[in-house]
């Protein structure tokens, strides 16, 4: 290399030091700028509200509502493991491409703390932040958060968290790229009408029926049958399924795209959101004779009580050990006035953090849900009455009765679930250019399930052994393994093709339509039928809820299910209902139904979620 201060050679050689001075300046000045462009770009880059905060950060009333749920669920079959769970101190925002501004979700890891300290996750609550989602629209007691597993996975910082729709989960860094992401992307949807919310849906369905009947899978290897399609089985021509192009164009057309089905979830929500304001404002009901355990949010609490209610309930803080939450415990007497008589707990804590949290007492069983009045000068006026107030001939609106037990049930238990995933693009088998698809990984965990049923004794399914053959094949028994191997990926391969998956940005999409063509999977391997039922629209229907429903409470079979904006086809294995009744003019019941999912991503990120769904995929021997 030549050194351009050598005095020497700079006076033995005057033009060429001149040129190789100049040569160096504009390298040197070219480095000046590069350096100087990318931090304009760094500091220019976008800056969202940081995506992770504390508890004391969010609002109260989300932070109540996540403790109020993990101590519901505490002790509970719905939960194992919750016993000594706690909230960790770390919430992250997850933001919906329709506001960057402000968070449309709260995830709060819950973790446990063994003897040295350390602490373990135990699953998640993700919250929602306003009306637009039910009040806890995902959460698990095990394993770790979708932010958690997106962690793992982005291989730079992460700048924003995104919730897409019921299980589509996306992390981006500083310059708006995604680095990380967990489920499907949904497909680009273009054509959907608003007025088709209010309109009857008919659906579509494909049946699978063998054409010979038998006992089990000894004489499956010449079985074949027939497929019967019917109903509605195409979309509309106006409706248009494709791919985005970039993560850029569907953040941009999200709202667009996807604006009947985020109206379908803000109007499922609703009626949820009515009962959590009337809470927050008017009051929890209790009834007479009623035990009820308040969650405390922090150490040290000290409650305070005025109204006249006080006088008809006794009350006890109460611990549940050293690093446990402690919980306010109220019981309501049996002489409690006819009407409703309110009470106030106020509750200041070591931090200095005060809440106030309100209640009603009352003798019947319902209660007039608020009557919001505006007044001359623009401000509201709010009122609770009693059905002995309409009596008195005061107005009301609507009775709410407190919600009922859990109902749950389970087809199997968590450890019989089949643990598999999709395969990335070019990982073999896989030869293109995305991820197998979900809904293949869909019918991989359930035939396996099946199968491993067969081997473990269950005898609704003692003769179905031959829905998963030696390496995925046609050969020799064996019984479907627990994760994924060669033979499960062969699998899952071979039902992809058959079902017509397709890749739209990266992910494998597959039309609802398409989904019963798995049945060629079951022709020469067993004598199972299958059937599908659906809606090509995506828009929800309880029908398809029942059937999901249906094969896990009668038959003890999980189910496929569809999530998402045409997005995600998870496998239900839990189903949990509560109800509650409610009173305008004539009365109805009003019902919080859930299913708990095998997500099909290898075990991470199950969860109880709402139980509406456009797709219903079911098999019977």
């Amino acid at each position: 290399m030549v050194n351009i201060l050598d005095n020497s050679r700079r006076n033995a050689h005057p033009v060429l030091w001149a040129v190789r001075l100049a040569f160096s300046l504009v390298l040197v000045m070219g480095l000046i700028w590069g350096d100087a462009t990318w931090a304009y770009k760094v500091n220019s880059a976008p800056n969202p509200p940081p995506h992770i905060t504390s508890l004391a950060q969010i609002p109260i009333a989300v932070h109540r509502r996540a403790a109020q749920h993990l101590e519901e669920m505490r002790g509970s079959e719905m939960a194992p493991g919750w016993e000594y769970a706690i909230l960790e101190d770390n919430v992250r925002y997850l933001f919906r491409p329709d506001d960057q501004q402000n968070p449309a979700y709260y995830e709060i890891s819950v973790i446990i703390v063994d003897e040295t300290g350390k602490p373990t996750p135990a699953g998640f609550i993700i919250l929602a932040a306003n009306e637009n989602d039910v009040p806890i629209p995902h959460w698990d007691f095990t394993g770790d958060s979708p932010t958690r597993i997106l962690d793992l996975e982005a291989e730079s910082p992460i700048q924003t968290y995104y919730k897409l729709d019921t299980l589509s989960y996306v992390a981006e860094d500083r310059y708006g790229n995604i680095i990380a992401r967990l489920g499907q992307l949904p497909p680009k949807i273009e054509g959907m009408d608003m007025a088709w919310l209010d309109q009857e849906q008919e659906l579509g369905e494909s049946t699978w029926i063998p054409d010979t009947t038998i006992p089990d899978d000894q004489g499956a290897g010449t079985i074949s049958g027939t497929l019967i399609i019917s109903g509605t089985v195409t979309p509309p021509a106006e409706l248009k399924i494709s791919g985005w192009e970039s993560w850029q164009e569907l953040k941009a057309g999200y709202s667009e795209s996807y604006g009947v089905f985020l109206e379908q979830q803000r109007r499922e929500a609703s009626e949820f959101w009515q009962g959590e304001q009337a809470d927050l404002e008017h009051g929890v009901v209790l009834v007479k004779e009623q035990i009820y355990d308040m969650a405390l949010l922090w150490a040290g609490p000290d409650v305070t009580l005025t109204g006249p209610g006080v006088a008809y309930i006794t009350t006890q803080v109460i611990s549940q050990g050293v690093d446990l939450p402690e919980f306010f415990r109220v019981v309501v007497a049996s002489n409690v006035p006819v009407g409703l008589t309110p009470f106030t707990a106020t509750v200041s804590y070591d931090n200095n953090v005060q809440e106030t949290v309100r209640f009603q007492i009352m003798e019947q069983h319902h209660i007039y849900l608020p009557s919001v009045l505006s007044s001359h000068n623009g401000s509201a006026a709010a009122r609770s009455l009693a059905i002995a107030g309409e009596a008195r001939g005061y107005t009301s609106d609507t009775i709410r009765a407190n919600w009922s037990s859990w109902n749950v049930f389970w087809a199997g238990t968590h450890a019989a679930q089949r643990q598999y995933n999709q395969i990335s693009a070019g990982s073999p088998p896989n030869t293109s250019g995305c991820w197998s698809g979900c809904g293949a990984t869909a019918w991989g965990m359930l035939f396996g399930w099946a199968d491993n049923q067969a081997a473990s004794g269950n005898p609704y399914w003692a003769g179905r052994w031959g829905l998963y053959r030696q390496n995925g094949g046609y050969g020799a028994n064996v019984v479907a393994p627990q994760n994924m191997d060669t033979g499960v990926r062969n699998m899952i391969w071979e039902i992809r093709g058959r079902i017509n998956t397709f890749c739209a940005f990266g992910s494998g999409a597959t039309a609802p339509w398409n989904m019963g063509q798995a049945a060629g999977y079951l022709i020469n391997r067993s004598g199972t039928s299958l059937s599908t039922h659906y809606n090509v629209l995506g828009i929800h229907t309880g029908g398809l809820r029942d059937r999901a429903r249906d094969s896990i409470i009668y038959r003890g079979t999980p189910a496929i299910i569809g999530t998402g904006w045409l997005t995600h086809y998870p496998l239900a294995y839990g189903y949990r209902w509560r109800s509650r009744r409610r009173c305008f003019i004539a009365c109805w019941t009003e019902y919080d139904r859930q299913f708990y999912v095998n997500q099909g991503w290898g075990g991470n990120g199950n969860g109880w979620v709402s139980a509406g769904t456009w797709f219903a995929g079911e098999i019977r021997p």
